[in-house]
Parts: structure tokens; sequence; C-alpha cells
């Protein structure tokens, strides 16, 4: 794991992030905005009982929650990098977040990367798609940011996990029902 020494962190790739406090609230709007999105238990009506029950092995139910899931995850995420985080410094060679090297590179894989007019989207993209290489990066940014906030390393884990396997998360979630 990276440590935060001085209130920064270093990546693999030798980029300096200032870690800043998360606001607590920011969670909350988050939190707010995505129970607004959670999707319903369908309801099937049993002619045995004569009754309407919720299905929540509905197939559909269980492919939109996971991807609820993951969305809410990634807006977490999102958010703790975005708000939890100031750019300090780049190793010499290193593209910046203005550059257009990084930018071209993942254009031609169809990759879409924000206009350089909307800087903290397309700083989020650069932390994600340009700065951030490894795993530890990811967990050690994560759990820097989280620290301020109130978050758990338990929390930022339960998170990574929905993107490191999709596959066998959504396996485990049908194995326990």
């Amino acid at each position: 794991m990276h440590e935060v020494e001085d209130g920064k962190i270093t990546l693999s790739t030798g980029v300096v992030f200032k870690i800043v406090g998360v606001p607590l609230f920011a969670f909350d709007k988050i939190r707010e905005k995505m129970r607004l999105e959670r999707p319903q238990v369908p309801v099937v009506h049993i002619e045995e009982k004569d009754r309407d029950e919720p299905n929540p092995n509905d197939p559909d139910y269980i492919a939109a929650l996971d991807t609820f899931e993951r969305k809410h995850s990634e807006k977490i995420i999102d958010m703790m990098i975005t708000l939890g985080t100031e750019f300090d410094s780049v190793p010499e060679g290193f593209p910046k977040v203005s550059d257009d090297s990084w930018v071209l590179k993942l254009k031609l894989l169809d990759i879409d990367v924000p206009e350089s007019e909307d800087v903290h989207g397309r700083y989020l993209a650069w932390i994600k798609l340009c700065a951030m290489k490894t795993m530890e990066d990811y967990e050690s940014l994560l759990i820097a940011c989280s620290r301020g906030a109130g978050v758990t390393e338990k929390d930022v884990a339960d998170a990574s996990a929905t993107f490191r396997s999709a596959k066998k998360r959504a396996a485990d979630t049908i194995s326990r029902g």
C-alpha cells in the first residue's frame, strides 16, 4: 500500500496528490439520488394463493440490481477521488491533465475523455485512465481519501470488489439466495 506522508500520496506512476477532506454531506447527496434509481423488486401474481408476491429472484431484477450496485459504487468512488484529491505533481515526462497525449491514445481506442473545458471531468478521467496504473494505486488512493470522510477500509474493499469481477460477484449473490 502507498502511504500518505505529509498529506500527500505518491502512486506507482510517480504522480503525487494532496489528500483533502471529502465533504460528509456529498455522500448523502449521492445516496439520496441513487435511492431513487434503485430497481424495484418485481411482483408476480400467484394463482394458487390468489395474491401478489415480490419476486427478488427474477433474473432481470438481479441483473438490474447488479448494474445499479456497480453504478452506485462507481459514483461514490468518483466522488471520493474528485473531491478528496488535488493534483500536486507528476514526474518529468509524465503527461499532465492538460496534455493531449494521453487523450489521443484513449480516443484511438474509442475511449471517450471529457474535453479540456470540463476541468473536473477531465481530471477524474486522467486519474482513472492515466495516473492510476495498478490495483494498489487504486486501493491506496481510495483508502487515503476515505479516511477523512469516515468510510472504512472494508467499505473501500467492498466497492473495489464490484469492479474486479462482476461475474464472480453475481455468482456469489446467486449462491447465497
